[in-house]
Parts: structure tokens; sequence; C-alpha cells
């Protein structure tokens, strides 16, 4: 069967208060990196479902804990990044990458 799924992008940043809170409370499902503004989960529907991004190998437990106690639904995984955008990124915050020997 076809399955239609409406996704909507949003970017927080330069969301106010109550529009984070409105979007928070009206997704089904929300995708997001690991970081401060999954503390919206807060605000997430109680059968909504909470994915979580962890990338550059790092991962954590505080956000499932977050949300097992709020008993709210999630879930995550581990990205992995491509070196082209891990140097960039390294570059975009003045850090030089160490040279590693190749395996």
């Amino acid at each position: 069967k076809n399955l239609k799924v409406g996704v909507n992008v949003q970017y927080f940043e330069n969301k106010t208060y109550d529009e984070q809170v409105l979007l928070s409370n009206s997704a089904d499902v929300t995708i997001a990196p690991h970081g401060a503004g999954e503390t919206n989960i807060v605000f997430a529907k109680q059968d909504a479902l909470f994915v979580e991004v962890h990338v550059f190998g790092h991962a954590t437990t505080f956000f499932s804990l977050f949300a097992r106690d709020l008993g709210k639904s999630y879930m995550f995984t581990i990205a992995k990044p491509e070196r082209k955008v891990v140097r960039s990124c390294l570059q975009n915050n003045n850090m030089s990458p160490q040279k590693q020997a190749e395996p």
C-alpha cells in the first residue's frame, strides 16, 4: 500500500518560546540532533515519538532518561558523518583536525 507522510522541517533558532511550544506539541514524530533543543520534548504530545540523532560517535543517555521520566516514546540513532563534513565543522570552529594514519 502507498503511505503518504507529511514532513515539516522546522528550525527553532529564530522561533519564539510560544512558537516552539506549539510546534513541539503538534508533531507526531520529532527527529532532532543531540543538544539543548531536545528539552522541547516536555511539550510533545504524550503519544508522539521522539528520535534523537547522535553524531560523531558521541552518544549519551541523558535524553533517553528524560523521555522515560516524562513517559514519552523515545529512540535514537547514531549518524555516521562524512569526513568532509567533519573537516568543515572543525575548520568553521577554528579547530585543526589532527592527521591520523590510515588503517
